[in-house]
């Protein structure tokens, strides 16, 4: 059986002129770098990013990060403030909340081969984020 891993964040708002793809790419930028620094890249996996982001939108819409334990292994929820205005901050931030929590950080440190990588931005600017590693 395939090991899929999870991670879920929400941060507090953000100006919306984000783009959510942008947000995706420099997450996934962010932690790949990181994992480049342990000898072990990660490649952006579509189908992985698709079932993010459709996860992404349903917190989204019910509006709380919910967790399904018959399809995710773990599940990592954070929240943060005062998030600068940028792609790159909001994967910084993102990366840093994960790395500051030992079974986040866990998990990312794992020799995982595929990242997938859904953002969604609402109305608000509340940025809902799933990253699944396998």
């Amino acid at each position: 059986m395939k090991t899929i891993k999870t991670l879920l964040f929400v941060l507090l708002p953000i100006i919306s002129f984000c783009q959510t793809s942008d947000v995706e790419n420099a997450i996934y930028d962010e932690i790949n770098n990181y994992k480049k620094k342990q000898n072990n890249s990660l490649v952006l996996n579509q189908e992985l990013s698709s079932v993010s982001r459709k996860h992404s939108i349903h917190m989204q819409k019910t509006n709380e990060l919910e967790h399904d334990y018959s399809i995710y292994e773990e599940e990592i929820v954070q929240r943060t403030n005062n998030v600068n205005r940028t792609n790159s901050d909001v994967a910084k931030v993102v990366l840093n909340n994960f790395l500051n929590s030992p079974s986040h950080k866990e998990i990312i440190e794992n020799k995982h081969h595929k990242i997938g990588v859904g953002v969604v931005i609402d109305n608000l600017g509340y940025v809902w984020v799933t990253i699944r590693f396998s």
